[in-house]
């Protein structure tokens, strides 16, 4: 017996836990050989770590002859937001250094 073929999403990074996407098994793609639909289930999620946090969302895909596959897809929730500010606010200290060193 041969287990349908499933894709999950691509890969994904947001910058908070706000911004996961939710599940949506229409953006699961899943064939089979055998005649009949392929039913496809969110399985769950599991997360890991916490700067940055790991989302790994499992799906399955099942066929008619009960043949299963599952695929993953990585949520990366990376929260840069106060390194960038930071680096702004040096390269405008910058600036206004080189501006007063001009002067």
């Amino acid at each position: 017996m041969t287990p349908p073929t499933i894709t999950c999403p691509a890969p994904v990074t947001v910058q908070c836990a706000a911004d996961v996407p939710a599940v949506n098994i229409a953006l699961v793609t899943a064939t089979d050989n055998c005649a009949g639909t392929v039913a496809v289930t969110h399985v769950g999620d599991v997360s890991a770590g916490t700067c940055p946090e790991v989302i790994t969302r499992t799906y399955r895909a099942v066929d008619v002859c009960g043949n299963s596959a599952t695929c993953t897809q990585i949520i990366t929730v990376r929260d840069d937001t106060r390194r960038l500010l930071l680096a702004r606010l040096l390269l405008l200290f910058n600036a206004l250094l080189t501006f007063r060193l001009l002067i």
